[in-house]
């Protein structure tokens, strides 16, 4: 049974705030090209008309819900305000006296899970998040420039910097590419982890878990990487 049409309020707050709710659930759900504006409509219980309205087009409304993931967290939550964690700057380049390389996968990645903990709003915004990876919209690149590129560049030169070498090579690309998919792939492939295997995200004492574990197996890749070298350096 589809929803009633709910009247707007003259000043349009809750009409739009639930018209970014509803379609941070569909585009998240179903990607931008398979929502459809009745389909937001609907779920929103507003007028169809109410999304030229408010926001002008489809793409406008998308752009609005990738943009304005905060407010509509605060929205989804009492008006109590509460964002993303904040983007990650990036990593240090290089090591400190007495810092370790897993402790600093394990702040990477505890960060980068930190999503999981928080509310459905939240866990929607990082798979949309993701999912404009996956079927690029246009918003892409602005999040590569903002947000992924700076924490690549990072890891990689970490990386670079463990190993000895002054520049990346292809090898040290595809490490750094592989520990950063450790994370994309629980939000990507959320609904498979709920299906295969639920308990790994099921609490936030395992979600800590999770992050300590892939640190670890990060780590293993990294220490396989740099044996290879010495193998070669032998050879």
């Amino acid at each position: 049974m589809s929803p009633a049409v709910l009247p707007t309020r003259s000043d349009g707050t809750q009409a739009r705030l639930r018209l970014l709710r509803a379609a941070l659930e569909c585009f998240a759900t179903h990607g931008f090209n398979k929502t459809s504006t009745r389909r937001i409509a609907q779920a929103a219980g507003v007028n169809l008309a109410a999304i030229n309205y408010y926001f002008g087009s489809k793409a406008e409304l998308y752009r609005a819900v990738y943009s304005q993931l905060c407010e509509i967290a605060a929205g989804a939550n009492d008006g109590e305000p509460q964002g993303l964690p904040a983007a990650q700057a990036g990593l240090p380049t290089q090591l400190e006296a007495g810092v370790t390389l897993l402790s600093v996968l394990q702040i990477f990645f505890r960060v980068s899970l930190q999503p999981l903990k928080q509310s459905e709003t939240i866990r929607l915004s990082m798979r949309l998040h993701f999912r404009e990876m996956l079927e690029p919209s246009g918003m892409l690149q602005e999040h590569i420039e903002r947000q992924i590129r700076p924490l690549h560049e990072s890891l990689t030169a970490l990386l670079c910097n463990q190993l000895g070498l002054a520049a990346p090579d292809d090898d040290v690309l595809r490490l750094s590419l592989t520990i950063q998919g450790l994370v994309v792939f629980h939000f990507v492939a959320q609904d498979v982890v709920m299906q295969l295997a639920p308990s790994l995200t099921a609490t936030e004492e395992a979600i800590d878990t999770l992050a300590e574990r892939l640190a670890i197996y990060a780590l293993s890749m990294f220490e396989a990487e740099r044996q290879r070298r010495a193998g070669k350096g032998q050879g």
